[in-house]
């Protein structure tokens, strides 16, 4: 690799990591420092491009709904300044999408991200393990440094795929690898997210799934021994930190609950899926009364709170991507964004599907269908770094054409 492409590949990999670092994003110097990002990362890749660029279809989709964000904004949101403030980091992301759309990185680069943001993210991973034991933090549910279990289980859920695909095809440093995969599985477990556990569960089906389809019946009990092993000792893993942490808090006198999720019933009745039932059903409400145009972005939880009848429910996010758009952007943002996904997401599978493209894209098609469950039930979107996650690996999956197959090098 030349030198301009490690350091291309060091910025996108900085483009993640430091939102998630600073309380995922919501810290006052994120936007500048990314913006900084952004700006070195455009100034370095000009210097290398020699051919000029056109939008492709789905990057027109992307500014469709920028627009629309714009303009719904400014005459139909309840909380005009509010509306304006939380799309920011929306725009901030996106910009990052069509640049690495104008630029298209080669393969190399690729590569290098991936394994520079699994590398990175164990050393946010490790630390978040040791606040996790520590008794000053109270919760027995791991939050990183998002402090919010079901976001920082949304960030590792990309990870899985990424560790999971190096673990079996990476040639340098072997032994790395699925230290890294456990050490991601250590952590999703312990942030006890349910959403959490059902993007596990569709993450781990659609990888094998590909899996089979591209090395065959013959080579694909391997990689399911491999991830049944991974499974087993990071269930282990996570059971004696979680041993560890209650042990912590019973040294300095702090009661111990019996499930991790013991705090969050204080009234009978009141479960996590019971919660977001009462979530959607509010959200559908809300959009009853606006299904054009919604009441504008980040609204939820005002138009919540005016319409709340039950004191044990509260959420600012109906824990659900879809319905929260419907919500705050109106059936017109559905439309929308569901383009977006159609555009982005159909010529991927479709050239996948086909061996049209490099196996590497993926672990990236598979740690984006994974966010998008995990949208669909859990909290993830009140952090900024979520929207630089999610647009950076849309980014880096699309391509106008796709590369040959061969595996990483």
């Amino acid at each position: 690799m030349s030198h301009r492409e490690i350091i291309i590949g060091s910025l996108l990999v900085l483009l993640l990591l430091v939102p998630i670092i600073l309380y995922g994003g919501k810290h006052e110097v994120t936007l500048p420092i990314t913006t900084c990002l952004i700006i070195l990362l455009t100034l370095i890749w000009c210097r290398e491009q020699k051919e000029e660029q056109q939008l492709t279809g789905v990057s027109w989709w992307l500014l469709g709904f920028l627009g629309w964000i714009v303009f719904n904004a400014w005459l139909f949101s309840r909380q005009l300044y509010a509306s304006f403030t939380s799309a920011l980091p929306i725009f901030i992301s996106s910009l990052i999408f069509l640049i690495i759309q104008t630029f298209q990185p080669n393969k190399k680069i690729i590569n290098f991200f991936i394994r520079g943001f699994l590398i990175g993210s164990v050393g946010i991973i490790l630390f978040s393990f040791y606040v996790y034991l520590s008794p000053k933090f109270p919760s027995l549910r791991m939050g990183g440094p998002f402090r919010q279990h079901n976001a920082f289980a949304g960030f590792l859920t990309t990870l899985l795929p990424l560790s999971l695909y190096t673990s079996m095809f990476e040639q340098k440093f072997k032994l790395i690898w699925p230290i890294i995969s456990t050490v991601v599985l250590t952590a999703l477990i312990l942030t006890f997210s349910r959403g959490g556990a059902v993007a596990i569960g569709g993450v781990l089906i659609v990888f094998l799934f590909f899996l089979w389809r591209q090395n065959g019946r013959q080579k694909f009990i391997k990689p399911v021994v491999i991830i049944i092993l991974l499974m087993l000792t990071s269930s282990a893993l996570a059971y004696g930190l979680y041993k560890i942490k209650t042990v912590n808090f019973s040294a300095v006198g702090i009661n111990v609950a019996d499930s991790p999720y013991a705090s969050e019933i204080p009234e009978v009745g009141e479960t996590g899926v019971n919660s977001r039932f009462q979530y959607w059903k509010a959200a559908l409400k809300i959009s009853g009364e606006n299904p054009i145009t919604g009441t504008g972005l980040n609204t939820f939880e005002q138009e919540y709170r005016r319409i709340q009848t039950d004191p044990r429910f509260f959420s600012v996010d109906p824990h659900n991507v879809i319905l929260k758009i419907l919500t705050e952007l109106g059936l017109v943002g559905v439309i929308i964004f569901t383009m977006f996904l159609i555009f982005l997401l159909w010529p991927a599978l479709k050239s996948i599907w086909q061996h049209q493209s490099d196996p590497v894209f993926i672990p990236l098609f598979i740690g984006l269908i994974g966010l998008l469950i995990h949208y669909n039930l859990d909290l993830n979107l009140t952090f900024p770094a979520h929207y630089f996650l999610f647009f950076t690996l849309a980014a880096l999956l699309f391509k106008p054409k796709y590369e040959s197959p061969t595996l990483l090098n």
